[in-house]
């Protein structure tokens, strides 16, 4: 087996570097005003909440609860179709909750592909 690595160069390989969405993630967070572990909707534009801050906030609540990781991913998906769908001005809190919990549920599944 050790032959088999020396003839495919595997010894003298590079050092991989840090996978992006881990950067991308720990630029992120540096910049958000909001930390990751916040789960309380903000308010959307004109003070109105976005009907699916609340609900995302519910399953996000449960799954701190009850540690489900579906209702992370059932509120990850919520928050993207309410943003994708959401009428021009894009709203920015729906923006960035869905932005958080995709973070968080990348960080639960240990960083794998969504």
């Amino acid at each position: 087996a050790a032959a088999d690595a020396a003839d495919s160069g595997e010894e003298n390989a590079p050092t991989v570097p840090q996978p992006f969405a881990e950067v991308a993630a720990d630029v992120l967070e540096r910049f958000m005003t909001v930390p990751l572990h916040h789960t309380s909707p903000s308010p959307g534009p004109g003070g109105e909440d976005h009907p699916a801050l609340a609900a995302a906030a519910a399953l996000t609540r449960r799954y701190e609860e009850e540690g489900m990781v579906q209702y992370l991913m059932d509120a990850v998906q919520l928050l993207r179709g309410a943003a994708e769908n959401s009428p021009a001005p894009a709203d920015a809190a729906l923006w960035a909750r869905y932005a958080r919990e995709v973070l968080r549920l990348w960080r639960v599944q240990g960083g794998r592909e969504l």
